[in-house]
């Protein structure tokens, strides 16, 4: 539900994603918002596009530590849970950062020997 013209873009990109890709994709945030996003893109109704429904937004300002323990039912909260539950292989989030790592942290732990989660990165 995070990032810039969040829901619209990623919407938007997750459509084209699994059109592309041809892998299902699960929305995660809040229902009439992102339903109304996929509405406007022709044939997402035929795509395996599901959404599961959140309460909560983490802002961009908001402190990862408090948000992540505090919003339980935030769509980077519930969306990392569906990993560390076998229900999901991935997540993806252009929200904040900061609250992305630290769900992935309290929620998934590190691999063993490694003391600090980093932010992975595509380098030429």
């Amino acid at each position: 539900m995070g990032g810039d013209n969040s829901p619209a873009e990623i919407v938007k990109g997750a459509v084209i994603a699994c059109r592309e890709l041809q892998v299902p994709i699960t929305l995660v945030g809040q229902d009439e918002l992102l339903k109304a996003e996929l509405q406007k893109h022709e044939g997402a109704s035929d795509l395996p596009i599901d959404i599961l429904a959140t309460t909560e937004v983490i802002e961009m300002d908001e402190s990862p530590a408090i948000a992540i323990r505090k919003k339980k039912n935030s769509s980077i909260s519930v969306g990392v849970q569906k990993i560390k539950g076998n229900h999901a292989s991935a997540f993806v989030s252009a929200g904040n950062t900061g609250a992305v790592l630290m769900a992935a942290t309290l929620f998934l732990r590190t691999i063993e020997g490694i003391d600090r989660p980093a932010i992975g990165a595509f380098l030429p």
